[in-house]
């Protein structure tokens, strides 16, 4: 019966590409995100026990299509738990991610600390920008938006002595304007919130989001690629878009968002 359970399902129909997990907390925090950890850890079981190989944002973007399945393993917001939860079980595992900070939230209550993300760094795990305050981007003036993706990646380079090349866009949007003002401060690898198998060599990598109510036969469809779980999360997302918007522009801090205009 268990290598029944743990033999992989048929790919003939799975989608082309590589998933890309997004998570945010893992414990027993209130956001519908949040994992509990002793799933993620079978997540993570999973993960090995299925023969796939995981690859890194920056290592993929720079990589070619591979024979051997491979899958990223990502966190969004740099929440405390993930030092306390998530780390602990990468590391168990033999596994690393990487992790999408909004820089000024570091060291607040609830966010992680620099000295614990500079601990996590030197055990193998990558940190990146999320952006700075965590505004809902695409509709920042120009120059606000450039001072908040520039900010975030110098700080990150000062703090951690390496290249911040990867942006994770906030609330997962982005346009074209937002794409290219990113590149012009200096990012050149873009995660999405998009739920679709991303393609190697391709600076836009799509993510699909693992919370609280993925269970363990969807975390394996999500692995093989099956088109219906990823289509399920797409109409998710298409059907909320136009809310969203109404509402991350009129009145952000229903969905927790950020206000976007300039600081006083």
């Amino acid at each position: 019966m268990a290598t029944r359970q743990l033999a992989q399902p048929s790919r003939r129909f799975a989608l082309r590409g590589t998933p890309f997990l997004m998570f945010h907390g893992v414990g027993a925090e209130s956001d519908r995100y949040a994992v509990e950890s002793d799933r993620f850890s079978s997540f993570l079981a999973r993960i090995r026990q299925r023969g796939f190989a995981q690859v890194s944002v920056e290592t993929f973007a720079a990589s070619q299509a591979s024979g051997t399945p491979r899958v990223g393993i990502t966190f969004d917001d740099g929440l405390l738990s993930v030092y306390e939860q998530a780390f602990p079980r990468l590391l168990a595992a033999g596994m690393s991610a990487d992790f999408f900070l909004c820089t000024a939230l570091v060291g607040t209550s609830g966010y992680l600390s620099w000295a614990q993300v500079v601990e996590m760094q030197r055990a193998g795990m990558s940190f990146h920008s999320h952006g700075h305050r965590h505004y809902y981007l695409s509709h920042l003036p120009r120059a606000l938006l450039l001072s908040e993706l520039t900010q975030s990646r110098t700080i990150l380079e000062d703090r951690l002595g390496r290249p911040a090349k990867c942006l994770a866009f906030p609330y997962g949007s982005y346009n074209r304007f937002s794409l290219d003002i990113a590149r012009e401060a200096g990012f050149e690898i873009f995660c999405t919130s998009r739920p679709w198998p991303a393609t190697a060599g391709v600076p836009l990598i799509h993510r699909i989001a693992v919370g609280q109510n993925t269970t363990l036969v969807e975390f394996d469809r999500i692995l093989d690629g099956d088109p219906f779980i990823y289509s399920r999360h797409m109409a998710r997302n298409v059907s909320l878009y136009p809310f969203k918007q109404l509402v991350l522009r009129f009145a952000p801090s229903l969905l927790g968002a950020r206000a976007n205009k300039e600081p006083a």
